[in-house]
């Protein structure tokens, strides 16, 4: 047997070993760090109809009041009536008013059912965890002074998402999130003293804002996941990572020069 041969099987059995013997600890991190996390998953129904009682909630109901003000053109209102409540939303002026249910509202408004969900002992499939039910009305809202159909759309970086939540004893939560920035605009934002925006928090994945707001946006604005805490990350892999990496390489470049075929000598 030639040398060269000798040595590429020598290697083989070297990068192999390292490959296989990385690949065991990655995988006991990669499963202590899914069930340590908690990261929370949903599933959310959409509520369509004008009035609506769920589980322990109170009835609330949905209905729109037309903008008597300048902006009469492009806003107006959903007065949510609540546990004896009255809260007046403002959204996106609708195509036409009094509309039986909320589809019209389309990516501008929903109401939603919100669960948290795990996967299930038997089959691995998402079921709602029992008491984490939440509702929460999202309307999102483009900046003041553009029409919301066309440069208020393009403005992305100044939508704002305002959400209501439903608590089960009447009350009526109200928060803002406006849309996530990149770290330079971020950075930009935060020493503009005079924008009202830098006050509001960015929307962070996996939370149940994140998720709710996802449902308000056009299609094909729905950006593309970017978590940086999952298991696959250079933090939880370590060493693993480069190990096994280089492991497979020299495995496969050791394996081409063992399956090579010999040459010929004439």
């Amino acid at each position: 047997m030639e040398r060269s041969r000798k040595v590429a099987i020598v290697g083989t059995l070297i990068f192999g070993a390292c490959f296989v013997g990385a690949m065991r600890p990655m995988v006991e991190r990669v499963r202590a760090f899914n069930a340590e996390a908690g990261l929370a998953r949903f599933h959310a129904e959409v509520l369509n109809a004008r009035r609506t009682q769920i589980g322990v909630f109170p009835e609330f109901s949905l209905t729109d009041v037309p903008e008597q003000g300048p902006r009469a053109e492009f806003e107006s209102f959903l007065r949510l009536e609540y546990a004896g409540r009255e809260v007046m939303i403002p959204v996106k002026r609708p195509p036409a008013f009094d509309v039986p249910n909320l589809g019209m509202y389309e990516e501008w408004v929903k109401a939603l059912a919100v669960n948290r969900v795990e996967p299930g002992p038997q089959t691995g499939a998402a079921t709602a965890v029992p008491g984490t039910e939440q509702l929460l009305i999202v309307s999102r809202r483009t900046p003041d002074g553009y029409d919301p159909e066309s440069w208020g759309s393009v403005r992305r970086d100044d939508w704002v998402f305002d959400f209501y939540r439903l608590i089960p004893d009447g009350e009526v939560r109200v928060s803002q999130r406006r849309w996530p920035r990149g770290r330079r605009a971020e950075a930009r934002l935060a020493e503009e003293a005079g924008n009202p925006l830098r006050e509001i928090e960015p929307l962070k994945e996996r939370t149940i804002e994140y998720f709710a707001a996802m449902h308000v946006i056009p299609k094909l604005n729905v950006p593309r996941h970017k978590f940086d805490d999952t298991a696959l990350s250079p933090a939880v892999l370590g060493w693993t990572l480069p190990v096994s990496m280089l492991g497979l390489l020299g495995f496969t470049a050791s394996l081409v020069f063992v399956i090579a075929p010999k040459r010929r000598r004439e």
